[in-house]
């Protein structure tokens, strides 16, 4: 059946289009730079002159510690803040903490309202023109004490009322929960949607995480403990979903995933249990150990083994673990006063979902394209199965086959062997009953009858002994007195065969046999026997009447034993020649030959060691050359050999 390509956000060829414009590396470096370029110049804000200083706002004593925050205030004169009625004075961002602002003693601005706070990385922005006064108060009070301190002054600026953290914070939960929905959307029924489930908690989590620092903008109050609780939590919530997502994407250890996972875990209970803002803030700086590490982990791990997938996917990793790495960071150093920048976490959140989004995105393009070739060529590739599984099983018929008829031979010998051995017994009681009779005959008959029967009696014997002879090398070929290994006399073997070919020479074929009596090998009589049988049959076939087959033996330089079996039969053709060796191939009339002889001849000759070659063209006769290892090359086989006869 058709294979259904994976769906993908991807509608409509213009979506498509604007998605691979998205992945280009050119693109996704001017985010990179607009994000930096964001990083370090304030959203909307054109700082014109710092409102003072030290020199102008005079700290009302020092620090003073409550219970559960510190306190401090500051006093200045209005005509030495120089705020034009066309703009506005901008205090500074104070993590956690409560800023108030009066004008002779009138409360004109704040970003909290008792425990209570608008944002908690936000700051009051009032226009200049509501500093009609004489005397200017600045009061901060610090829910966490560690963020107790001044980090810059006031500055006069053309902002109206927005502070740049919380407009980048509202814009951060914006964007990363549609690019989430999106993801899922894409990404469901595939096999990269646990994946995006994972990049989807993480990125609603840290939008939560966001979000609820500038619930105040909405009228909604909390205080600053259940503030740091549920943003806590959800940070926790995101630490677990991130870590799981770089641990399945071989990016960080196992030892890191779970550690990572103890650290989130055994937060929980705290987190919920603490009811002062240090103590939260304590938990929460051991919570972003893991937030600061992993993603370093996987920029090394891809810096020594490289990102899997193309070039694309590597660059968009890179960025992902980058952004995230180097946001968290900065606020790790900004929490420790080392910079005033502000706090860039949002911009880590939204690197890490957009670029691991697109980084899926392009994968699930990778497969579908993979997935098309394969269909593409899914009849190319049946078409090329199938021809081998054909093959395979035209050559599991041929030897199948191979084996029957090799069944049907051993039984055929087996037979014959059973009667060679009856007949053999039955002439040994004639043979055994000629000597009598042919005494009792000379005894009883008369004179002139004598050479009569002399002549009769010659031609019983001359008849006998052919028999026994024809016998004893059916026995031979058959098996019946030797099976094993042994030496192996070629000339008495040859002989053999010759003997059973009688009847299809007829005194037609002229054989020639020259080998001498020192040709031995060790090998098997039968293996041999079968040899020499199906090479002279094969010979004899071949020839018309007054051919003459030739079978001559000899020694070689390096003591090998070659014979040689050579006819002036009508030859053979290059095409023929390549082929004789294969089972089943024959010239023959069918019902003529089973076309398995020199198949035999030639599994027979490599079970010796053996080594055979023919030399043959049409018209010109067929020459066997057949060479046989010293007996003591193979004598260190033995074993081997008789396991295999």
């Amino acid at each position: 059946m058709p294979m259904r390509p994976i769906r993908t956000a991807m509608p409509h060829k213009r979506l498509a289009r604007l998605l691979s414009f998205g992945t280009h590396p050119g693109f996704l470096l001017a985010v990179l730079l607009a994000g930096l370029i964001l990083l370090f110049k304030p959203l909307g804000v054109a700082a014109t002159h710092v409102a003072g200083g030290s020199a102008v706002w005079k700290q009302q004593g020092d620090w003073n510690e409550g219970p559960e925050s510190k306190t401090l205030s500051l006093k200045a004169n209005a005509a030495d803040l120089h705020c034009p009625s066309s703009k506005s004075l901008e205090f500074p961002n104070l993590m956690h903490a409560r800023q108030d602002i009066l004008v002779d003693g009138k409360l004109v601005a704040t970003n909290g309202y008792k425990d209570q706070i608008r944002s908690i990385y936000g700051a009051p922005i009032l226009p200049c023109d509501v500093l009609r006064g004489e005397e200017v108060t600045w009061t901060i009070e610090a829910h966490v004490k560690s963020f107790a301190k001044i980090r810059s002054w006031p500055k006069v600026s053309s902002t109206d009322s927005i502070n740049r953290n919380e407009a980048l914070h509202l814009a951060t939960f914006g964007s990363n929960f549609l690019i989430s929905i999106f993801l899922l959307v894409s990404c469901w029924k595939t096999p990269f949607f646990p994946q995006a489930v994972r990049i989807a908690i993480f990125s609603m989590s840290m939008g939560l995480f966001l979000a609820v620092s500038v619930l105040g903008l909405f009228g909604i109050r909390l205080s600053v403990i259940t503030v740091d609780k549920v943003a806590a939590l959800a940070l926790d919530v995101a630490i677990l979903s991130a870590v799981s997502f770089l641990y399945h994407r071989k990016y960080i250890p196992e030892w890191l995933n779970r550690a990572s996972k103890i650290v989130c875990f055994l937060s929980i209970l705290p987190i919920i249990l603490l009811t002062h803002g240090d103590q939260i803030q304590h938990v929460l700086d051991i919570m972003l150990l893991p937030v600061v590490i992993c993603p370093w982990f996987g920029l090394l791990a891809i810096a020594k083994t490289g990102a899997p997938g193309e070039r694309t996917q590597r660059l968009l990793t890179f960025f992902a673990l980058g952004s995230f790495a180097a946001a968290t960071s900065l606020d790790v150093a900004y929490t420790f006063g080392l910079h005033d920048w502000g706090m860039s976490l949002a911009y880590g959140i939204t690197g890490v979902v957009l670029f691991f989004g697109l980084v899926i995105q392009t994968e699930i393009q990778s497969m579908n394209m993979e997935r098309e070739h394969l269909r593409s060529n899914l009849a190319h590739e049946v078409t090329l199965k199938t021809a081998s599984l054909e093959s395979a099983l035209s050559e599991l018929k041929s030897t199948q086959a191979e084996l029957i008829q090799s069944a049907k031979l051993a039984s055929l010998g087996t037979l014959s062997a059973g009667i060679a051995h009856e007949i053999n017994n039955s002439l040994n009681y004639v043979n055994g009953g000629m000597q009598p009779l042919e005494k009792l005959i000379h005894a009883s008959c008369r004179s002139e009858d004598r050479p009569k029967i002399d002549k009769l009696l010659g031609v019983m014997r001359e008849g006998l002994s052919l028999t026994l002879e024809i016998i004893k090398s059916l026995r031979n070929y058959t098996g019946l007195n030797q099976a094993k290994f042994n030496e192996v006399d070629l000339r008495t073997v040859v002989h053999s065969s010759a003997t059973i070919l009688r009847n299809k020479l007829r005194n037609q074929i002229d054989l020639e046999i020259d080998m001498p009596a020192t040709l031995k090998i060790f090998g098997s009589v039968v293996g041999i026997n079968q040899v020499f049988m199906n090479l002279m049959s094969n010979a004899i076939d071949a020839m018309k009447p007054g051919g003459k087959l030739k079978v001559t033996g000899c020694e070689s330089a390096d003591h090998w034993i070659e014979v040689r079996i050579s006819d002036t039969g009508c030859g053979m053709s290059q095409e023929t020649r390549a082929r004789i060796f294969e089972p089943f191939f024959t010239t023959k009339d069918v019902g003529s030959g089973t076309g398995l002889g020199l198949h035999i001849v030639k599994s027979e000759i490599d079970r010796h060691k053996g080594k055979i070659s023919v030399e043959s063209e049409i018209g010109q006769g067929t020459t066997f050359f057949l060479r046989f290892p010293p007996s003591t090359e193979i004598t260190p086989n033995l074993s081997a050999a008789r396991s295999a006869s």
